[in-house]
């Protein structure tokens, strides 16, 4: 896997593409926690599901830009994100059989358990990244 880039408003964080994947699924199980999504949520968590299941090898995306159109959605896609960097801080490590079903790398096998070490450093610029545009 390579390097790819998470792009919000013309800055950028580059990622090993397996750790993005991995900060897509922890958001998109954050998002499906919430009882009553919002329709920005509804979104976020499709579109992060497709881009972690994808599989295709690069360039796994957020699309942040597409979801954070004002300051209220940055503020529900941060809080998502807080819950989702929790979650991952106090279970650093993903089961593989969990890490299969969800599909995450598309058709890779997990053959061991996830580390989230990657996905917990994606996750803390993450939050930096999007609060730092408000």
């Amino acid at each position: 896997m390579g390097m790819s880039c998470v792009r919000f408003r013309g800055k950028e964080i580059w990622q090993a593409d397996g750790d993005i994947e991995l900060w897509l699924y922890a958001l998109a199980r954050e998002v499906e926690k919430v009882p009553q999504r919002s329709s920005v949520l509804n979104r976020a968590g499709e579109l992060w599901r497709q881009e972690y299941s994808t599989g295709f090898g690069g360039a796994p995306n957020p699309h942040l830009d597409e979801l954070c159109n004002s300051d209220d959605c940055i503020s529900v896609i941060v809080g998502v994100a807080r819950r989702a960097l929790a979650a991952l801080v106090t279970s650093p490590i993903i089961p593989k059989d969990e890490l299969n079903r969800a599909e995450v790398g598309g058709d890779f096998h997990w053959t061991s358990d996830g580390s989230a070490s990657g996905a917990i450093e994606l996750g803390r610029a993450f939050i930096e990244l999007l609060e730092g545009s408000k």
